[in-house]
């Protein structure tokens, strides 16, 4: 499938901000994802203001967010963005990571765990692609029955 020219754009300064962040979290900066963000906003004129977060440890917590209208392809995006975080930040980790997916909708949340799950869907293909096909996906009610010892086997580094 062939991307348009704004889905490029897109991906290409998600992965140049993600370059710029494992850059700065490998110089061990406490505040490695603002200033990723504050050299990505000038190589791109991004806009918008970097809201800093942290995690439950008070760490740095990378986060950023993509707005593509309505059939845009942020399903399309999202499958190519994780491949770039499997590249760059989880690089690594051996591209261990968990990925919650989170959906506006029942419609759409079927809509994408039937994508997901197809083992010949482009995004599923797509996914496996860019992760080396080190992927399994969960339905919500499963999510819940996950056991330390799963979580342990599909995080393994």
């Amino acid at each position: 499938m062939q991307l348009k020219r704004y889905q490029e754009r897109v991906i290409r300064e998600v992965r140049s901000f993600l370059d710029l962040l494992a850059q700065e979290q490998q110089a061990d900066n406490r505040h490695a994802t603002l200033d990723a963000w504050d050299r990505a906003k000038k190589l791109f004129a991004l806009r918008g203001e970097y809201i800093s977060r942290r995690n439950g440890l008070g760490k740095d917590l990378p986060t950023f967010c993509i707005k593509v209208p309505t059939g845009g392809g942020k399903t399309l995006l999202a499958t190519q963005i994780l491949g770039a975080i499997y590249q760059t930040m989880l690089k690594d980790r051996n591209g261990a990571g968990l990925v919650l997916w989170v959906v506006p909708s029942d419609q759409i949340y079927k809509d994408t765990l039937k994508a997901l799950r197809d083992r010949r869907h482009f995004y599923r293909e797509s996914l496996e692609f860019a992760l080396s096909r080190r992927i399994e996906v969960w339905k919500i009610q499963e999510i819940a029955r996950l056991t330390p010892a799963q979580l342990r086997s599909n995080l393994r580094q």
